[in-house]
């Protein structure tokens, strides 16, 4: 009995052990601030440079020295005993609660190892000094990411736990923005994008292989600052296009566009969509029209005798009020959305040129007739005094109906061409990128 309490016992006493278990416990506390705050952001930054941190003791695990002086623990323990304290009193997350990390490192260092230690982990403490450095810009976030890669020196890992923070990031954005969260539709396009993206990363995962070249890796950095430092509310949709640049020049060098060609291109036609949008409201005019002129004739097929102004409808002869077609109504966002869905498709399953073209010409008429139907109907209740209904089929869960039927219908046509799928229809070329 002795015997197996000293076997469970024994392991306790290596020092390493309790270097673990601090390590594990301070960091803990450290995220959990942010979680009690609410603030996702910062601690999606820091586990960038943490987990880089975690990738280089686990390489030296073995040649590390634990042994430190009197005059050395009792600093560093102070200097843990401060940290624990700024953790436990803060309510708030600012720029000073990135500099704990250093803090605690230090303590650690000079609790485990002493002055004389400082030198076998002056890499680590490096990184946690780059970490506290102020500064969100684009020149800053790249000359920090460009140190943490210098000493981490390509690691697969770390790329996996910088891809991890990048995907938190993004989301977050996502959170903290008001606009964002009142628009569900808008979250659920990207997140598809997102979803179906890394889904074909994930079926490359095997044949992976990191850019030792400098160009290729400065591009990559370059794309990964540019994400982290945007700030921008209309340029959030572009940055997954960037994340997947960034990945593939730090995976295959100035071969990205050609290995990672479906990718960039959903990514692309996301940001695009996002992008375009301000600037085209008011060169939506021609959608605009030609979205009343598929209301009239519907409205005319139904055996309603629709009066028309320019965009404005009237229902006579019994109407309360008239519809404005604006650019809102124009379809714009359902047409993105389902042609997003059109290209997501087609980059998995790759047919030739004369499909792809089918496919997406056909998302577009779907969408487009969707949309016209249910500004008919909108017409309707408008003309009806039916303004509780109207807010419902407008801007409430009415509107997403539209949405998924033209979704169903193109799923329904996208499963028969499955089905139907003949190898000659198979493009050889992008079959070989998945």
């Amino acid at each position: 009995m002795l015997t197996q309490f000293a076997g469970v016992i024994k392991p306790l006493k290596e020092p390493k052990l309790w270097l673990l278990g601090m390590i594990v416990s301070l960091t803990t506390l450290y995220c959990n601030l942010f979680w009690l705050t609410r603030t996702f952001k910062p601690l999606a930054h820091s586990l960038i440079f943490l987990s880089a941190v975690a990738i280089l003791l686990w390489r030296k695990r073995q040649q590390l020295s634990l042994k430190s002086e009197l005059f050395s623990s009792c600093l560093g323990s102070l200097l843990i005993l401060f940290v624990l304290l700024k953790i436990n009193y803060l309510t708030s997350v600012g720029y000073t609660v990135l500099s704990l990390p250093l803090i605690a490192g230090v303590g650690l260092v000079l609790l485990a190892s002493g002055w004389r230690g400082l030198k076998q982990y002056w890499q680590e403490l490096s990184i946690l000094l780059v970490l506290a450095i102020p500064g969100g810009h684009f020149i800053s976030w790249f000359l920090k990411l460009f140190w943490v890669n210098y000493l981490v020196n390509q690691s697969k890992l770390w790329l996996l736990c910088l891809t991890g923070s990048l995907g938190a990031v993004y989301l977050n954005w996502f959170m903290v923005h008001q606009a964002f969260v009142n628009k569900l539709t808008l979250i659920d396009k990207s997140l598809l994008a997102v979803i179906a993206v890394c889904w074909l990363l994930w079926q490359k995962r095997e044949t992976l292989t990191l850019e030792t070249r400098l160009y290729p890796t400065l591009f990559g950095l370059a794309c990964f600052a540019f994400f982290l430092s945007n700030n921008n509310y209309y340029t959030l949709k572009i940055l997954p296009f960037f994340f997947v640049l960034g990945f593939g020049f730090l995976t295959a060098g100035f071969r990205v566009f050609q290995q990672y060609k479906p990718e960039l291109i959903i990514c692309l036609v996301l940001g695009l969509s996002g992008i375009l949008q301000k600037p085209l409201n008011e060169e939506l005019s021609t959608l605009t029209t030609l979205t009343t002129d598929l209301t009239t004739l519907v409205l005319h097929l139904i055996g309603y005798h629709p009066l028309r102004q320019g965009n404005m409808l009237l229902l006579y002869p019994d109407a309360l009020a008239t519809l404005n077609v604006n650019y809102g109504c124009s379809g714009y966002a359902q047409i993105t959305w389902l042609l997003l869905i059109a290209v997501i498709f087609l980059a998995m399953f790759p047919f030739n040129l004369s499909k792809k073209m089918i496919v997406s010409s056909l998302a577009i008429i779907i969408a487009f007739i969707c949309n016209g139907i249910r500004i008919a109907v909108l017409t309707i209740l408008v003309a009806a005094g039916k303004i509780t209904e109207f807010h419902y089929w407008h801007e409430g869960e009415g509107s997403q109906l539209f949405s998924i039927i033209s979704l169903f219908i193109f799923g329904s046509f996208c499963f028969y061409l499955i089905r139907t799928m003949n190898p000659e229809e198979i493009n050889e070329e992008e079959l070989d990128n998945l």
